[in-house]
């Protein structure tokens, strides 16, 4: 039975994988509703932001539903938000990927591409497509001998838990304190979540990426 006290709403533009996110919420019985409605938006506990795609097409879908400005104002009132994949991107000040296009601006930073392969000793693909670790990250560790994901949305993790990826850009953002996971692909060592408040992004799938992923989404739950 559905646990009517754990409540998420997903924002549906147009963007997500909407039939994962759901089936992921209901795996671990929380009432889940997908929409656009910006009263209902409006009125959630908690948001979800998924994407797959684009920046660009993430962010003029927003704006083209008045998406955008809802976002922020949720965010400013102190409730739970979390960003999946483009959605985490969408929340940064800007992104260089086919171009300079504005984000929402919630957690300053810019999306970049990932570096392309110098020569052919060292060959991967782009976009990265697959399972990769998270780790803690290295702004982090000087901080505290004992796991520094306790508290936050990877408590309770593995100490080097895989989650599924896919995408050719990551987030950088300006205040290395939001870091809380980093993730290595090719030449580049990234932020894979960051947690400033209540705002979370998360640069995997959690809802694609098994227990450890659905442990993430029960903390996402949990957080007041």
């Amino acid at each position: 039975m559905t646990n009517q006290n754990k409540k998420i709403t997903v924002i549906d533009y147009g963007m997500g994988n909407l039939f994962n996110v759901i089936r992921a919420f209901e795996a671990i019985e929380c009432d889940v509703r997908a929409t656009n409605n910006i009263n209902e938006i409006q009125k959630a506990d908690r948001l979800l932001l998924p994407g797959v795609g684009a920046f660009k097409d993430g962010i003029n879908d927003l704006i083209a539903n008045r998406l955008n400005e809802v976002i922020i104002e949720f965010a400013e009132t102190g409730r739970p938000l979390l960003g999946i994949c483009l959605g985490m991107q969408l929340l940064m000040t800007n992104s260089e990927e086919n171009g300079n296009h504005d984000g929402l601006d919630l957690i300053k930073g810019k999306v970049l591409r990932f570096k392309d392969p110098k020569d052919h000793s060292n060959k991967y693909k782009i976009p990265q497509i697959g399972w990769n670790e998270l780790l803690i990250a290295e702004k982090k560790k000087h901080l505290t001998r004992i796991n520094t994901w306790n508290g936050s949305i990877l408590d309770g993790l593995d100490k080097r838990p895989f989650m599924y990826f896919l995408h050719s850009y990551f987030v950088i953002p300006d205040n290395e304190q939001v870091y809380l996971a980093e993730t290595s692909y090719g030449c580049d060592l990234f932020c894979s979540v960051f947690q400033k408040d209540n705002i979370i992004g998360c640069q995997f799938h959690p809802e694609r990426s098994s227990e450890q992923g659905l442990k993430i989404l029960k903390n996402f739950l949990a957080l007041q």
